[in-house]
């Protein structure tokens, strides 16, 4: 039970992007003493944290779904910055990136970083 709470609060803590207190979750038993006070300081912390807002700079795998991210991020697509920039203004301009179809356009979500581009 413990260990699900644990990471419940890695997931909420990644999903406001704060990896550094997501981090302070992930510990082993002989850490568990040593890293008490760190606990507790994000314990407080979390519970005032807001939704993070996309910033131009953002990768894209914090905002879209894994397939979707997966896909742009294989046809060289990284930030959110790069989308207008290397889209074409056309309709159907997704068909020419293999893996990413109409459905998965409307797919986007706040998700945690589980992939890498």
């Amino acid at each position: 039970m413990l260990g699900r709470i644990r990471r419940q609060l890695i997931a909420f803590a990644e999903s406001r992007h704060r990896l550094d207190l997501a981090a302070v979750f992930q510990h082993t038993r002989q850490e568990r003493q040593g890293r008490a006070k760190a606990v507790e300081h994000a314990l407080r912390t979390l519970p005032s944290l807001t939704a993070p807002q996309p910033q131009i700079s953002d990768d894209i795998e914090w905002w879209l779904a894994p397939r979707t991210a997966n896909a742009l991020c294989a046809h060289g697509i990284h930030t959110l910055s790069e989308l207008p920039v290397r889209i074409p203004r056309r309709r159907g301009w997704w068909r020419t990136i293999e893996g990413l179809g109409a459905m998965g356009l409307g797919k986007s979500k706040l998700s945690s970083p589980g992939i890498r581009c």
